[in-house]
C-alpha cells in the first residue's frame, strides 16, 4: 500500500540518531541514550527547525523552519483548505505545548496544480517566529551535486512509531541517501526527477504517516520534504522525498517577493510587508522605524535606520539603543572620515604608502580611499549580490562579522567578496555556516558572528588573513586604532568605495555616558570626542585594528561622526575563546586554522 506520510510519528528502530546542526548555530553535544525511549526520542532542541502543521487542533503533517515567517512542508497536507484553517506548533517536544502560530498564505509551485507529485508548499505564518533554543530556521541546501548515495542523512518527525498506532513524540533518526533508480524500481509511477531516495534498505528506519512535509536533512541543511512510501520502515521499500534543491529557485522567489518596502514615498513613511517591525523609506534609504528594545510594535520612540540598497529596504525588527531620536545600525554605505591623516596598521601598506607620488592628501574624496593591498584583511558581506556589511578575514574558511549583518536570510543567501578595492570586482564565495555566541540567542546585543565560507580563500597581496587580539591589555585610551569599510562617506550617502582611517581607543565610561543604555562590559569605545573621523552605515561587522590585530567589530554610533557620539565595536579579545573553539571544532587541517599571531 503506498502511503503519504500524513497524521501520525516517526519510525525509528535500531538506529544511533546523530542530528544536525540549525543555520544560526551548531547543536551542542549530548548524550543521547537517555533519550530514546521506544525509539529515538529527541527533544525539539535537537530539531528546533522541526515544526507541526494542526489542523482541527490535532498533529496533521509536519514541516521545517526556513526563516521567521516561513515553514516549508508538503502539498498535499493542506487538502485545499483555507490558511485560516491551519496553524504549525513550534518550540516544544509536545506540539499541544508549543507555541502556535496561525498561516497567513500557502504557495505551491505552478507545475503542482497539473501534477500532485509536486507535492510542496511554503506557509507563510501571520506573526514572525522568536528565535530560541527551542525554535530555529535551518538552511536550504542548494546544490543538486551535494545529494550522494551512501551519505547520512536525518529524518525527524511527530509521525506514527509504527503503522496505524500513533503517538505524538517528536522522534529523530539517521538515514542513507540511496541511489534514485533504487526508488524508481520500487515505485515507478511515483518517482520524478525532483525527488530522492533515502532509507535503510534492510527496513527499521523510516518517515512515516504524519511525517508528510517533515524534514530530510543532508550536509545539515535541508535537502528533502518527506513525500511517500509504502508501509513504514518496511524492507526494501524505502523513503521517497520532495528534493529541495529542485525547487531551491523557487523557493528564493516566494520568499524574496515579500521582503519588498510599500508605502507613500513622500512621506517617508510605511511599513514593511514580510518583516517584523515597520519601515520608512526615502530614496532608497529607510528613513525610520517605530520601535522598542523589544520590538517595534509597543513604543513611540522613532529610530533611524539605513537600508540595503536595491531590493532590501527593509531592516532588522528592534533599535539597539530604544532611548534615542537616531538608531542607527552600520548597515549599508560607507565609512565616514573626515580630513584626518591616513596612517594603515601593516608595514607593506605603509610602505606602499611611501612609494606613491600622490600625497595623502590627494587620496581623501569625500574620505580616505585606500587600495585593497592597504588592509587585505577587509571583507564585503554580500546578499542578493549587494553590499550591506563588513567583515574581517581570520583563516582561509573564517570572516568574523556582526551578528544583526546576517540574522535575517539563510546563510545561504550571503556572500563574502574579497581581494578588490571594488566589492564587486573581488572574489566572490558563498557563505556555507554561520556561528553565534550562545548568549546571542537571549541577547541580540551579543553582536558578533563567525561565517564559514563554502570553499578555502587563496592568500594573495589583496588576501590576507589578521590574527586576533586576544588580550585586551592593548587597549588603552589613546591608543591608535584602524577602522576600513565599505560604509558610508558621509550620513545618507554612499559610493562603494574602500576607506580607511585612523582614530583612537576611547575610555569605556565615555561611550557609556553617551550610550547608557547600550554599552556592556564586551564592548569598546573608540573614535574622537571631537567627531571627524568614524566607522557608519555599511561598516556592521567590519574590522577595528589595534597594534597590527584584529580588536573590534564595528557595531554601533550615534549618526556618523558626531562631535561626543564615538563609535562602539564588539571587543574580539572578550569572544576570543569562543572563537577559537568554534574554528577549532568546525575545521579540518586542510581547510587550514586561523590566523598566526
Amino acid at each position: 500500500m503506498g502511503v503519504l506520510r500524513q497524521a501520525g510519528l516517526l519510525v525509528v528502530m535500531l538506529a544511533a540518531v546523530v542530528l544536525p546542526f540549525t543555520c544560526a548555530q551548531r547543536l551542542k553535544d549530548k548524550d543521547w541514550s537517555n533519550m530514546i525511549v521506544g525509539g529515538m526520542k529527541v527533544e525539539i532542541e535537537a530539531v528546533p527547525y522541526q515544526a507541526a502543521m494542526l489542523f482541527s487542533d490535532s498533529v496533521e503533517c509536519g514541516g521545517s523552519i526556513i526563516g521567521p515567517r516561513w515553514i516549508l512542508t508538503s502539498r498535499h497536507c493542506i487538502n485545499q483548505h483555507e490558511p485560516v484553517n491551519y496553524a504549525f506548533a513550534v518550540g516544544s517536544t509536545d506540539p499541544y505545548k508549543g507555541k502556535i502560530v496561525k498561516v497567513e498564505k500557502f504557495f505551491v509551485p505552478p507545475e503542482s496544480s497539473n501534477d500532485d507529485r509536486y507535492d510542496i508548499a511554503l506557509a507563510k505564518l501571520a506573526e514572525s517566529l522568536q528565535y530560541s533554543k527551542a525554535v530555529q530556521c535551518i538552511p536550504l541546501l542548494s546544490s543538486k551535486d551535494a545529494i550522494v548515495p551512501g551519505k547520512q542523512a536525518y529524518i525527524s518527525g511527530f509521525g506514527d512509531t509504527e503503522e496505524n498506532n500513533a503517538e505524538v513524540v517528536l522522534k529523530a533518526a539517521t538515514v542513507e541517501v540511496l541511489p534514485w533508480q533504487t526508488c524508481q524500481q520500487v515505485y515507478p509511477d511515483v518517482m520524478r526527477e525532483f525527488m530522492l531516495c533515502a532509507g535503510i534498505l534492510s527496513g527499521g528506519v523510516d518517515s512515516c504517516q504524519g511525517d508528510s512535509g517533515g524534514p530530510l536533512v543532508l550536509d545539515n541543511q535541508l535537502a528533502g520534504v518527506v513525500f511517500y512510501g509504502k508501509g513504514c520502515a518496511e524492507p526494501n521499500l524505502p523513503g521517497a522525498y520532495i528534493s529541495v534543491p529542485w525547487f531551491y529557485d523557487w523557493i528564493v522567489g516566494i520568499v524574496m517577493e515579500f521582503m519588498l518596502c510599500a508605502g507613500y514615498m513622500q512621506s517617508q513613511v510605511d511599513s514593511c510587508q514580510g518583516v517584523p517591525g515597520g519601515s520608512l523609506v526615502l530614496d532608497d534609504h529607510l528613513a525610520g522605524i517605530t520601535c522598542n528594545r523589544n520590538g517595534c510594535d509597543e513604543s513611540s520612540i522613532n529610530g533611524l535606520y539605513i537600508s540595503v540598497p536595491w531590493f532590501y529596504d527593509c531592516i532588522v525588527d528592534e533599535c539597539l539603543f530604544p532611548f534615542s531620536d537616531m538608531c542607527v545600525l552600520r548597515q549599508v554605505g560607507l565609512l565616514a572620515m573626515v580630513l584626518t591623516a591616513l596612517s594603515l596598521p601593516f608595514s607593506s601598506a605603509q610602505q606602499q604608502q611611501e612609494d606613491r607620488d600622490d600625497s595623502a592628501t590627494n587620496m581623501i574624496v569625500g574620505g580616505m580611499k585606500v587600495d585593497i593591498e592597504q588592509v587585505p584583511y577587509q571583507a564585503a558581506i554580500l546578499t542578493l549580490g549587494q553590499v550591506h556589511c563588513g567583515g574581517s578575514i581570520i583563516g582561509p574558511r573564517w570572516v568574523l562579522t556582526a551578528y544583526h549583518c546576517v540574522d535575517w536570510l539563510l546563510p545561504n543567501f550571503y556572500e563574502v567578496a574579497v581581494g578588490s578595492t571594488n566589492p564587486y570586482e573581488g572574489q566572490r564565495i558563498l557563505v556555507r555556516e554561520l556561528f553565534v555566541p550562545p548568549e546571542t540567542l537571549s541577547d541580540p546585543n551579543f553582536d558578533i558572528a563567525l561565517a564559514k565560507l563554502a570553499h578555502t580563500l587563496q592568500y594573495s597581496s589583496t588576501v590576507q588573513c589578521i590574527p586576533l587580539l586576544t588580550s585586551d591589555s592593548s587597549l588603552i585610551p589613546d591608543t591608535p586604532a584602524y577602522i576600513s569599510g565599505f560604509g558610508y562617506t558621509k550620513e545618507r550617502s554612499g559610493d562603494n568605495v574602500l576607506k580607511a582611517a585612523q582614530i583612537k581607543v576611547l575610555p569605556w565610561d565615555y561611550c557609556q555616558q553617551a550610550y547608557p543604555y547600550l554599552m556592556r562590559e564586551f564592548m569598546l569605545c573608540a573614535g574622537f570626542k571631537e567627531g571627524k573621523v568614524d566607522s557608519c552605515q555599511g561598516d556592521s561587522g567590519g574590522p577595528l585594528v589595534v597594534d597590527a590585530k584584529l580588536a573590534g567589530v564595528v557595531f554601533y554610533g550615534e549618526g556618523c561622526a558626531r562631535p561626543h557620539f564615538p563609535g562602539v565595536y564588539i571587543s574580539v579579545p572578550w569572544f576570543s575563546d569562543w572563537i577559537i573553539n568554534v574554528v577549532a571544532q568546525q575545521s579540518t587541517p586542510e581547510e587550514g586554522e586561523l590566523c598566526a599571531v
